[in-house]
């Protein structure tokens, strides 16, 4: 759906040295997380759940996970809402550093706002995400509600 966002992921990831070690167990908390970055020196990513995403192949979406979970193990913050919105500016402060052009920031900013922010808030209401996350990212970008993180 957004080649142009996936390949800024894969940069930012490479740039970083970013590694990380697939699992279909998907019972790592965020203290779980942290310690096997303690433990391993790179990050535990769900492999389950890749294949309506709007990153298209599965593969970017582990990097996109990868990536954001880097942000919540670096920063300390945890899988609550406000740990998730916490996360999401810390990434803003990514794109902003490596995206092209400010209109490329706003939008990966929209999408990456719905993609974390957006999927929490359907959580918290209806008890689980979206299973077809990238109709949910359609419908979202449709109806224009996102926070604006331009202010960054």
């Amino acid at each position: 759906m957004f080649p142009k966002l996936n390949n800024l992921v894969s940069q930012i990831l490479d740039y970083k040295a970013i590694k990380f070690d697939l699992t279909d167990d998907n019972t790592f908390d965020y203290q779980g997380i942290v310690k096997y970055y303690g433990t391993h020196g790179k990050l535990i990513i769900w492999s389950g759940g890749s294949d309506c995403t709007i990153f298209g192949k599965p593969e970017d979406n582990y990097k996109f996970r990868a990536w954001h979970d880097l942000h919540h193990i670096l920063n300390g913050y945890d899988f609550s809402q406000s740990g998730e919105y916490k996360t999401y500016m810390s990434q803003m402060k990514d794109i902003m550093t490596y995206a092209d052009s400010w209109p490329q920031c706003k939008l990966f900013g929209r999408i990456i706002d719905i993609e974390i922010n957006g999927q929490v808030d359907y959580q918290r209401k209806h008890g689980y995400f979206p299973e077809d996350q990238r109709a949910f990212m359609e419908q979202q970008l449709a109806r224009g509600e996102y926070h604006d993180a331009a202010y960054i």
